[in-house]
């Protein structure tokens, strides 16, 4: 693998069309063979682009609502010094509320169990050193593979979850739709992007909607949302403990002063942009992570693929 430096790092992450994350992380968990579809990563990735981060400015306020009630529900009004026995879980939990209700906006306890504990099930994988590696990357993606190959697949109990979740609302939404015609109003979920796609979702018919395709593709979702999420969460909640006494009165600052000018009501994305220190806090806490290393991708490129700098790399070859 190639490490390059932070004036070309952002190519490599941004660059999609050059470098794939899918096939480069594929060398350390077998992506493909856990889940069945081929397409489901490209699927998902455009989902994320188009529908997250394109409707940011739409999803914010239930975001917010979700992480307020999360913060509720997991940790309550600390009138009197709480201890959190099991911070891991706590974050996790909360977490899991606001992403799960991106993905569909009815979520319940059993949807939220599996966005809790599918991640940590694919992540065990990353746990088997990958001596054989050193022969060959084969024989490592062989070995930890053996369970796969005898269907033993770790998201197996998590898709059947999701699955028993998402049927019964795919088929009220179709329902309504076929009854509303165009009085109705989707939901703005990841849910009804799939829905919304007519080889997903052929002539509304919910006995032909590909139930495993959409399931596949949450599951992918889940692992992906939840594992960047939670670490980069986590790191930045453990360094403000760790540096409290330098920087939580600039930040309580900043915060009070930003809820003053939009009069304590919900942040807006122009709001959050203002937090600079906030911004450069986390900012700084992130540099000190280490996932870029852990977050392989392969030039997929014909040939080659130059640099900015003018610096070339050869097609097939692992960087980040």
């Amino acid at each position: 693998m190639t490490i390059v430096g932070k004036e070309t790092t952002h190519e490599v992450f941004r660059k999609y069309q050059d470098f794939s994350f899918r096939e480069g992380f594929s060398n350390q968990i077998p992506m493909h063979l856990i889940f069945r579809h081929a397409t489901v990563f490209e699927y998902t990735e455009n989902i994320v682009r188009e529908f997250v981060a394109g409707k940011l400015t739409h999803l914010i306020s239930r975001i917010q609502k979700n992480i307020i009630k999360a913060i509720d529900l997991c940790i309550g009004e600390c009138v009197e010094p709480k201890v959190i026995h099991d911070p891991r879980k706590t974050l996790s939990d909360i977490i899991a509320i606001p992403v799960a209700n991106i993905v569909e906006c009815y979520n319940n306890e059993d949807i939220l169990k599996t966005f809790n504990n599918l991640t940590f099930s694919l992540l065990k994988l990353l746990q088997i050193p990958p001596i054989l590696s050193f022969i060959h990357p084969w024989l490592h993606e062989q070995f930890i593979t053996i369970p796969l190959r005898f269907g033993l697949n770790p998201i197996s109990t998590h898709k059947k979850v999701i699955l028993n979740c998402i049927k019964p609302v795919i088929e009220k939404r179709l329902y309504d739709k076929k009854r509303l015609g165009n009085a109705w109003i989707a939901p703005l979920d990841v849910l009804q992007c799939y829905l919304n796609d007519p080889e997903i979702t052929p002539d509304l018919d919910p006995n032909n909607v590909n139930y495993d395709y959409i399931a596949d593709s949450i599951g992918k979702m889940i692992f992906s949302a939840m594992s960047s999420t939670f670490s980069g969460t986590r790191r930045v909640l453990y360094d403000l403990v760790k540096r409290k006494q330098h920087f939580w009165q600039e930040l309580y600052h900043e915060a009070q002063e930003i809820n003053k000018q939009c009069n304590r009501n919900e942040l807006t994305i122009d709001n959050i942009d203002k937090m600079i220190k906030l911004d450069s806090f986390v900012k700084e806490s992130l540099r000190f992570i280490n996932p870029i290393v852990g977050l392989p991708h392969k030039c997929i490129s014909k040939s080659h693929y130059t640099f900015a700098n003018g610096y070339q790399v050869p097609s097939g070859n692992l960087f980040s």
